[in-house]
């Protein structure tokens, strides 16, 4: 055999690949990955000094963790393969060139980076969810390898779940219901909930609001108005240090970018601008015609117009900034505020009254953005006038008002695809009324992209649709010379040609067809993702249907109720996290078809209940309950800040009774609950008002007083205080920080850190003219010298004790480390007491001495 004839036999024979390098894919990694596919007949072409691609059109495959580089659609144009390393890695072992599109780094295919096997599950589950996991870019194994991401089982009795205890994988084990829900969302979500042996989906109990700490999908695009620009030099690391030059910035190299008219930039922040441009690698332009980049405000204006048309790289400042702070691109179409918006909003969302609901931190102030972008108007509180309702889920008192006022209530990706889609969406579509159980929807906030094909056919299509005036380009001062490399897989566009009028680059590896024209533009890759979504609807719908079988894919094992009320002593349930909505009005609201017109009685009491199980695991009669107890007037709700009427079977120190108290509630026993739902009618508050000695003896509160007090403090027993607790406390820091807040005061986390500043708590009467009445309630003017950090025991807990200290004594603070009995006792006494047993030293601590030496 010649040597021709043994190179072709080798496994990556004719490939022609680049790797682009990651935080995925190390130095280290990809030379692995180089070496690999080298030795087995495939050549390398290196990527130019400034990190850009070289001979875009010469490459059969790109080896990259992502799809967020310049030339993506060029080589999506081109039908120029981009995988993940693990193409290589999988082609190796099945000694075979695997197919391409289940490795793609696309993230419109969910499931791109999962790999399932099966344990307990039915034949006919494993069919439904092979084929909706294959449709959305993901793989199945039949055997148990190190590969395996995902075994989907009803039970852990299986040979591949008791392989993956013994050996420690961190393989997960789901059921079912996950891959149905992230299919009914489009969306790939935590598989937290769903992890055997004790998924949480199938645990009594109310739902726990699961904060989501970080949220890198929102990043750099809260919002469309850019913010101040980035700094070409990092801050220094404490006073007095010099400044360290940023890392080369190249994100930018070789292209001409052309800022519009419409950003309204000064003259100051215009040579900023120019700066960046030429640190980052790219050289302005003042004619669009020549620009590969366009960053404008609005879409609208001929150079908007013209340089959409060209197939130019368009975004506005805000991705500007966030491509530069990054050092590393990525398309302005993947996030909605990255790309120009319409400056007038969207003509459908005018009228639109719209509040949120269960979204918290940058998911919130993200969605507010989109809100008021889209032309909408956003309301803090929500009111009877409101016309949407966007919620992460549908626990919480404005999802029970906007059922009864018959509010549409929708998850945030009816408001992202409108954005989106330039149109408002259908509300009939079940992705947007799908709440899956125990999941916050928070945590895929900011996943949709830019529809371009919806823009290009509102905004640029047609050459007669040119409604606004040029708004110009920015005067930008001359830039000094650098040498720049331009990228030769930039597209040149000469005379000002229009998109059609060229000449596509064909790649050598695509066999031309009779009268088939290849693809010229960017569009071409949108059209090709929609034949690739219309091919795997197939698979897709093979899943719905067989999914509909009876005891199919999430049926083969019963869903227990999870609508519970029930909570552990201090427990981590979390909080709403949100404004409530204004108070129900008394006229008619509701019309029964059956019966006729009924008006409503209006809500009299907002009751939380707390230590009753009678609603555990029987959700259908928590339903008839809820709207017995409705009829007479009381309102069932699950924020302890809104309730005035609280019914526990004692004094508890659950989450919900501690925080109740702030909102000064009338407390009943649940006799009273009893007597109501027997007699469909209510009885004297006072015949049913809690009564427990014992409790209160223990605890060493008046629950009378301390309602009364309650009244005075308007839940601003804390006001002005600040006060520190411990990551590893029992019950967890949220707990406390709801407990805190509900009381006015504010909760931070503190870790050990020696640079915190510690702010001085002054409320005392002649200093605030707006301390009231709770002024009396809050311990004496001596507790402004005190700083409180309340904690555990643990040892990591203990090391922080006395840097916590001496941080309060170099700010002249007395620091005061206490057990959560402290805080649990102002809350439950409604008034801020001390005694020496809430203090913790360590020589309370058993075993603490000798374990550090002293």
């Amino acid at each position: 055999m010649d040597d021709e004839a043994a190179a072709r036999q080798q496994l990556f024979y004719g490939i022609t690949f680049t790797i682009i390098p990651s935080d995925r894919i190390t130095e280290e990694h990809g030379s692995e990955i180089r070496q690999i596919l080298s030795d087995n007949g495939a050549t390398f072409i290196p990527l130019l000094q400034d990190g850009s691609l070289d001979q875009v059109t010469q490459l059969t495959h790109i080896i990259s963790s992502h799809i967020d580089f310049p030339e993506y659609d060029t080589a999506l144009d081109n039908s120029i393969h981009v995988v993940k390393p693990t193409w290589v890695e999988q082609s190796v072992i099945k000694k075979r060139l695997v197919q391409a599109r289940q490795h793609s780094p696309d993230p419109a295919l969910i499931f791109q980076d999962v790999v399932v096997s099966y344990g307990d599950l039915p034949d006919a589950d494993r069919d439904a969810i092979t084929a909706g996991v294959m449709a959305m870019g993901g793989m199945y194994s039949s055997a148990m390898t190190k590969l395996v991401t995902h075994i989907v089982s009803l039970t852990e009795d299986s040979d591949k779940i008791r392989l993956v205890k013994n050996l420690k994988l961190s393989t997960k084990v789901v059921l079912p219901h996950w891959f149905d829900d992230c299919l009914k969302l489009g969306k790939k979500i935590s598989e937290t909930p769903y992890i055997l042996p004790n998924p949480e989906i199938l645990e009594p109990g109310s739902f726990s609001n699961r904060r989501v700490e970080n949220q890198p999908d929102l990043h750099g695009a809260l919002t469309a108005v850019a913010g101040l620009p980035p700094r070409m030099t990092p801050p220094p690391s404490s006073p007095g240090d010099p400044a360290t030059p940023r890392k080369r910035l190249n994100v930018f190299a070789g292209k001409k970018i052309f800022f519009s008219r419409d950003l309204n930039v000064h003259d100051k922040l215009a040579r900023t601008l120019a700066d960046l441009s030429e640190h980052s690698g790219g050289k302005l332009t003042s004619v669009v015609e020549e620009c590969d980049v366009y960053i404008g405000q609005y879409r609208d204006g001929s150079e908007y117009i013209d340089a959409s048309r060209a197939q130019k790289i368009v975004g506005n400042l805000s991705w500007f900034y966030d491509v530069i702070t990054r050092n590393r691109w990525m398309s302005p179409l993947k996030k909605l505020l990255h790309y120009p918006i319409p400056r007038n909003g969207i003509d459908e969302f005018k009228g639109l009254k719209i509040s949120l609901s269960n979204y918290t931190g940058d998911a919130r102030s993200y969605l507010e953005n989109v809100i008021t972008t889209a032309g909408a108007d956003f309301t803090k509180t929500m009111k009877q006038e409101n016309t949407h309702l966007v919620t992460a889920h549908k626990i919480s008192e404005k999802c029970d008002a906007a059922q009864e006022w018959n509010i549409h209530i929708i998850n945030h990706l009816w408001l992202e695809e409108s954005y989106a889609k330039c149109q408002i969406q259908s509300l009939t579509n079940p992705r947007y009324t799908h709440f899956p159980p125990r999941t916050n929807l928070s945590e895929i906030v900011g996943r949709t992209p830019i529809d371009i094909g919806r823009v290009e056919e509102l905004y640029f299509f047609d050459d007669e649709k040119s409604p606004h005036p040029s708004t110009g380009a920015v005067k930008i001062p001359k830039a000094s010379s650098r040498k720049t490399v331009r990228a030769s897989g930039t597209a040149v566009h000469e005379n000002g040609l229009v998109p059609e009028q060229r000449t596509p680059s064909v790649s050598r590896h695509v066999s031309e067809k009779e009268n088939e024209a290849p693809p010229s533009t960017a569009r071409a890759s949108k059209m090709k993702a929609a034949a690739q979504l219309e091919k795997a609807a197939v698979d897709i719908a093979a899943f719905e249907k067989e999914k509909k079988r009876k005891g199919g894919v999430i049926h083969g094992r019963k869903r227990s109720s999870d609508e519970g009320q029930d909570e552990k002593d201090v427990s981590a349930e979390g909080s709403d996290d949100e404004e409530t909505p204004a108070p129900r009005p008394s006229k008619k609201q509701k019309v029964k078809k059956e019966t006729g017109p009924q008006e409503q009685m209006p809500v009299r009491y907002r009751m939380l209940t707390t230590g009753d199980e009678r609603w555990n695991k029987k959700s259908k009669k928590e339903n008839e309950d809820r709207k017995t107890l409705r009829s007479l007037g009381i309102q069932v709700v699950t924020d302890p800040t809104e309730c005035n009427l609280l019914c526990a079977p004692r004094i508890l120190r659950t989450r919900k009774f501690v925080m109740a108290i702030a909102s000064a509630p009338d407390i009943v026993n649940t006799g009273f609950l009893d007597y109501a739902l027997k007699n469909k009618t209510l009885h004297d508050l006072g015949t049913y008002r809690l009564q427990d000695r014992e409790m209160e003896s223990k605890y060493g509160i008046n629950l009378a007083e301390s309602v009364q007090r309650a009244k005075d403090n308007n839940h601003k027993l804390l006001r002005g205080w600040t006060i520190y607790v411990t990551d590893k406390v029992a019950g967890g820091f949220d707990t406390f920080k709801d407990i805190v807040e509900a009381n006015g005061g504010t909760a931070i986390p503190y870790r050990g850190r020696t640079g915190v500043h510690l702010p001085r708590r002054r409320l005392r009467i002649d200093e605030d003219p707006n301390a009231g009445l709770e002024s009396q309630n809050q311990g004496g003017d001596q507790e402004t010298d005190f700083v409180y950090l309340i904690s555990g025991t643990e040892d990591e807990e203990v090391k922080i004790w006395q840097v916590f200290r001496k941080l309060a004594e170099k700010q002249d603070l007395e620091a005061r480390i206490v057990k959560t009995d402290w805080i649990l006792n102002c809350a439950m006494a409604q008034q801020v007491e001390w005694d020496a047993k809430w203090e913790l030293k360590e020589d309370q601590v058993p075993g603490w001495a000798q374990r550090n030496g002293e």
